[in-house]
């Protein structure tokens, strides 16, 4: 599957305009984990992951390595009450990516909340010694009492971390984002 999506990006000489600078894997649950794998297998293409509810497996799946001849940084996503794919073994499977492949600290700076929206808490890994000197570090973000759902207007604050370093999308770096499209209380718990 790696190829086939190296393949379809036009990475391989296809006839498609995207510029290889902006080419990010993201993906919800299962999808979610095959963005790790790609930025794991497909590091001279994918420049980052940005994974909802999924998990990385790294080097504890029988046949797989994570070693990428780039480490590439991660804005993850994931709600405390996701039962799917549970919480707490997710994020300590984030921590080893960071950590052990991108190179960050075992220390975390808050750069994002919004209390309105799920209790969403963004925390930083950075500087990442893996990791290039444009390149922002990994976050982790989480949500009080979500479950096992995309949040919404996840990929566009994942896109707006990788452009310009903030998560929120308005010009106003204290903008809540999450409060201009709410997702139903009762969605996901």
């Amino acid at each position: 599957i790696v190829q086939w999506v190296k393949d379809a990006t036009g990475a391989q000489g296809q006839p498609m305009r995207i510029n290889s600078d902006h080419v990010f894997a993201g993906g919800y649950s299962n999808g979610g984990m095959l963005s790790y794998r790609l930025i794991c297998q497909a590091s001279d293409v994918f420049k980052g992951a940005g994974p909802a509810c999924g998990s990385y497996f790294g080097n504890r799946v029988p046949g797989f390595t994570c070693s990428p001849a780039n480490a590439r940084p991660v804005v993850h996503l994931h709600g405390t009450a996701d039962f799917v794919v549970p919480y707490s073994s997710s994020l300590s499977s984030y921590v080893r990516y960071a950590t052990g492949v991108a190179g960050c600290p075992s220390t975390t700076t808050t750069i994002f909340t919004n209390p309105a929206y799920w209790g969403m808490t963004c925390f930083q890994r950075a500087p990442c010694s893996g990791l290039s000197s444009t390149q922002r570090g990994s976050v982790w973000c989480q949500y009080t009492g979500l479950g096992h759902v995309w949040p919404t207007n996840g990929l566009l604050r994942m896109w707006n971390y990788w452009t310009t370093g903030r998560l929120s999308l308005d010009t106003n770096s204290s903008a809540l984002l999450g409060a201009a499209t709410p997702l139903d209380p009762s969605a996901g718990k």
